[in-house]
């Protein structure tokens, strides 16, 4: 691209090379669908979707780990084994689905899930709503640098987190019975003795693991 391209469609990417050049995307839908080989460079773009990204990656070469993706009113499927810089969620809220892929961070403004295996979801701000799911049959093994909230969230499967940002005061954190959320540094609350925050088991009377790492907490 030698400038900003807008259209009120869908952008569709089967095959060939797309150089954004650090120039403005804004589109209903992104699509990059398979299985023809093509080369998507986005470098330090903003990609604004007013509805989904959806990136297939067969055959795709894509480097987006300096672009800022906003999806305003959608969901944002990664595809697997992909990296990506900053991705905000729009209000109402928006899901992401992704398979092994990396992110520096992600912004929830609405309600919204995270899910998918073998992910390193970075730094992670969930201001409405929120689930942490794994795909169905799945554990999850998501890796974060740090989960922020601010509402009611549920979090699946196994997970690992260097630092869980609790600011969800009068809210809950429900944790999958049978599961272990495993802690690297800390868990930070910010709670009131009339606004407290509630963690509980996704199930009564069954246990859900919260591990220390290098404790016996």
């Amino acid at each position: 691209l030698q400038d900003s391209l807008s259209c009120i469609g869908a952008i569709v990417h089967t095959e060939g090379s797309l150089f954004s050049s650090g120039n403005l995307i804004k589109c209903r839908n992104f699509f990059t669908p398979g299985p023809s080989l093509r080369s998507l460079i986005l470098g330090i773009s903003k990609v604004v979707c007013t509805i989904d990204w959806k990136a297939d990656e067969t055959g795709l070469v894509m480097d987006a780990d300096s672009a800022n993706m906003i999806i305003l009113n959608g969901n944002f499927y990664a595809g697997r084994m992909q990296t990506y810089a900053d991705v905000n969620m729009g209000i109402p809220g928006g899901n992401i689905f992704a398979d092994s892929c990396t992110f520096r961070s992600i912004n929830l403004a609405g309600a919204g899930t995270l899910n998918g295996e073998n992910n390193n979801f970075g730094k992670v701000v969930c201001n409405g709503q929120a689930a942490v799911k794994p795909n169905l049959g799945g554990v999850g093994n998501n890796d974060f640098i740090s989960l922020e909230i601010y509402d009611n969230t549920i979090i699946s499967g196994n997970n690992t987190f260097d630092t869980l940002l609790l600011y969800n005061k009068g809210k809950t954190l429900s944790l999958e019975n049978g599961m272990i959320q495993t802690i690297r540094n800390e868990i930070a609350l910010n709670s009131s003795d009339n606004m407290k925050i509630s963690i509980k088991s996704s199930s009564a009377g069954k246990q859900a693991g919260i591990l220390m790492q290098d404790s016996d907490t």
